[in-house]
């Protein structure tokens, strides 16, 4: 979010690769807790809800009185910070517009692929949700992003392709095949680039991985469509 010149810059929620909160003076010198952390979490991935809602959300297992007890606990230990990042209304809670979440920055970046690519590098894309948190209510959204990313990553890379940078189109397959060696997609926009540059011998390392990969992990062959794209290299070996 653009902010107007010479004001300091808003609140910023990291939730991609780690947990981090910025741009926050107000936050006491503890630090956040484990509760409110969860809590400035459930918000910035699903929107406004009622305090019901939250603590069934958060503490599933607790008791009404408990998990109140926790809620109430949490919003006080954000202390002056309570005002800088949450708006509260009749029983509901959400976070102000003006605190920056980077998923939501994930989501605009991977609809502006379709309309250019001014700015937009695989790095933007790389990194998971929360990576060793277990929060059961995170399960979809760890999933539903996880997706976003490849399918990015992948778009990105033939959008790269189309118009000839072959380098950066390199670079974003190869993220994809990092965070997904299983994703035959993402390998086939590896060796799509190199055959595009005519390196065939690094297109076929790169189906031999892939191939190995799927039969050491998933004991299942390439698809039609990845051989069919080989066929003219002469990558099925008598091992098919």
């Amino acid at each position: 979010m653009l902010e107007p010149p010479g004001l300091p810059p808003g609140p910023r929620l990291r939730l991609l690769g780690r947990w981090q909160l910025t741009a926050t003076p107000q936050l006491p010198k503890s630090g956040v807790s484990r509760d409110a952390r969860r809590l400035l979490t459930l918000l910035a991935l699903h929107g406004a809800a009622d305090r019901d809602a939250v603590r069934r959300q958060l503490w599933p297992g607790s008791e009404a009185p408990a998990s109140a007890a926790r809620l109430r606990n949490s919003l006080w230990r954000l202390a002056k910070a309570r005002a800088a990042l949450l708006h509260e209304d009749r029983g509901a809670l959400s976070l102000r517009s003006c605190v920056d979440v980077d998923v939501d920055e994930l989501f605009t970046a991977a609809a502006a692929i379709d309309q250019g690519l001014e700015g937009l590098g695989p790095e933007l894309f790389e990194a998971d949700l929360l990576p060793g948190w277990d929060e059961d209510w995170l399960v979809v959204d760890r999933e539903r992003i996880r997706q976003l990313r490849l399918h990015a990553l992948e778009r990105l890379s033939e959008r790269h392709l189309r118009a000839r940078r072959y380098d950066l189109a390199l670079d974003a397959a190869l993220a994809a095949v990092h965070a997904d060696p299983l994703r035959e997609s993402a390998h086939r926009s590896v060796i799509g680039v190199h055959l595009a540059e005519a390196n065939v011998v690094e297109a076929i390392h790169q189906f031999e991985r892939c191939r190995s990969i799927l039969a050491d992990e998933l004991g299942v062959r390439p698809s039609s469509a990845l051989q069919s794209m080989m066929a003219g290299c002469g990558t099925i070996s008598s091992r098919e």
